[in-house]
């Protein structure tokens, strides 16, 4: 190789000048090494932290079997597959790039060729130090400055790192992030890994809950009693909806109850609105009731908007049970709600059958037949096709938290109970000024 003068700016950083010499000296190390049969033998890298050249000459097809190798140095060895960390082939265009890169004249030009000759057969390691050779022979080369991921800012070239690192950005998965952003993206890792091994915890802790060894289900059960992560929180709420036996939703449910975070809370809540078992949700209710967080009567309030008339008497009967004043105004625009049925095609010719979320009252199941009644025998009810329309349902658990709470009725009258309530909130300004008279 011929001795290259590199030619060094007097501006140049001394990083640069430090990747020149490691550069040249990483490709001259190459050629050196050209000639030698270990350069474009297998390597074999051990657990151990050792490394073996030669090729393996046993038959492969079986990935456990030993590894019988024919060692460069002579002689063979016998290892197992344990032994092994990872068995490295030379690239098929090694052999090629070793004759090009002795024959390529050290001039910006001729280096530019064999980098693109090594970004077109993959050997990207080869080509990044062929870049960085360019930059020592024509600093301003743009091809290998672009290539190098290099912009121009204010007439200097400038490396995207330098730039983001200078800006306050780190390099996280592939991407350029604020530490903030990092720092999120961190604690989202970190909750979903504790969830993931939560889910696999409370699973072995389930199975014991009904082992036949009494001991595995006492130390199951006061396991369940101890819980208090909040990283538990959401896979013990998946527990409680997919588990078959009431008792242990029962159990699960006291036990997430616990948790002293306010996400259980909210999870509560929404066990209480989803889950069909009403036992349950009587359960849930008594525990919601009790902790009376600060999101629980507003979380109930955005319920009795639900498409689910189910949801909605739930959230009415909740809402019964904290007795806040805020949630009148909305149970008085919940007294009547319009939800959708689905009339599906029957066997016989010119009947239907209605497909519904079932309500909690007599009233609105009167409703929903009514309204598929109509819809008999007309040209949409009797084709194959299912068929949708809305229907308005009086909601009897809405009514009834609103006379428990008002201590009045209009029935499903809304606009008398709009009255009503207007007339109560024009009282409570002039009552509240009464009593700063009285002090």
């Amino acid at each position: 190789m011929r001795s290259v003068s590199l030619g060094f700016r007097s501006s140049a950083q001394p990083a640069q000048r430090c990747g020149a010499f490691l550069c040249l000296a990483w490709l001259t190390g190459l050629v050196a090494l050209s000639s030698s049969p270990s350069a474009r033998a297998d390597q074999c890298l051990l657990a151990n932290g050792g490394q073996l050249q030669g090729k393996r000459v046993d038959d492969a097809k079986d990935a456990a079997a030993p590894y019988i190798i024919a060692l460069d140095s002579g002689g063979t060895v016998t290892l197992e597959a344990r032994q092994i960390r990872e068995w490295r082939r030379p690239h098929p265009a090694q052999a090629e790039y070793e004759r090009r890169v002795r024959e390529t004249p050290h001039t910006a030009e001729a280096q530019w060729e064999l980098a693109e000759w090594c970004r077109q057969h993959g050997l990207h390691e080869a080509r990044e130090a062929h870049l960085l050779l360019i930059l020592q022979l024509d600093t301003d080369h743009r091809e290998a400055r672009h290539a190098l991921g290099y912009s121009q800012v204010g007439g200097q070239w400038v490396h995207p790192r330098r730039h983001h690192e200078e800006a306050g950005y780190v390099r996280y998965q592939g991407k350029w992030r604020t530490p903030q952003e990092v720092q999120l993206i961190q604690e989202r890792e970190d909750r979903e890994n504790a969830a993931r091994q939560w889910r696999r915890q409370l699973q072995r802790w389930r199975s014991d809950l009904v082992s036949s060894r009494p001991e595995r289900a006492r130390a199951a059960y006061d396991a369940f009693q101890q819980i208090d992560d909040p990283h538990a929180i959401d896979p013990l709420t998946a527990l409680i909806l997919s588990e078959p036996l009431r008792p242990l939703k029962i159990l699960f449910v006291r036990c997430l109850a616990a948790i002293p975070h306010d996400r259980a809370v909210h999870q509560l809540i929404y066990v209480s609105l989803t889950e069909p078992d009403i036992e349950v949700f009587h359960e849930c209710i008594d525990l919601v009731v009790d902790r009376r967080s600060p999101e629980t009567v507003p979380t109930y309030i955005q319920a009795l908007r639900n498409i689910h008339n189910v949801r909605v008497n739930r959230a009415a009967y909740a809402l019964r049970k904290l007795n806040d004043p805020q949630a009148i105004g909305p149970l008085i625009e919940a007294l009547q709600t319009r939800h959708m049925v689905v009339l599906e095609p029957a066997k016989q010719p010119g009947q239907t059958t209605t497909t519904f979320v079932r309500p909690n009252n007599a009233a609105a199941q009167k409703v929903m037949d009514a309204a598929a009644n109509n819809l008999q025998g007309s040209a949409f009810s009797t084709g194959d096709e299912p068929v949708s329309t809305y229907v308005t349902v009086p909601n009897q658990h809405v009514l009834q938290a609103l006379v428990d709470m008002s201590g009045v009725s209009f029935g499903y009258d809304q606009a008398a109970w709009r009255r009503w309530h207007a007339a109560q909130r024009q009282q409570r300004p002039s009552s509240i000024a009464s009593r700063r008279d009285e002090q």
